[in-house]
């Protein structure tokens, strides 16, 4: 989908925010129903809270020790690693892998 103004920005970092949807999204993980994981940084009805407390209530993401989640930080690289690795072993990974017919 891109951004508001129609750009795209694939040279552009992405948030730690805009990782949850892709990663969520791309797994075809429905996360209307995503319980508020108590983030300090991530207010009630913003764009990226189900994406983010599903995430959390998989165990994928964990946040930093005080607290936040920080979703405008950039998304590293060992972080896109262990978030991912982590999506593939979770039930929703299972899941995803009986969709794709191979298997972990």
């Amino acid at each position: 989908k891109g951004y508001d103004n129609g750009t795209f920005k694939p040279h552009s970092p992405i948030t730690r925010a805009e990782a949850m949807k892709v990663l969520m999204t791309s797994a075809g993980i429905d996360v209307s129903g995503a319980a508020n994981a108590g983030f300090s940084d991530i207010p009630a009805g913003i764009w990226y809270g189900p994406y983010v407390n599903y995430a959390k209530s998989l165990g994928i993401v964990g946040g930093y020790g005080d607290g936040r989640f920080g979703p405008e930080n950039d998304l590293r690289r060992g972080e896109v690693a262990k978030i991912v690795s982590l999506l593939l072993i979770s039930d929703a990974g299972s899941a995803v892998s009986t969709a794709l017919g191979t298997s972990l």
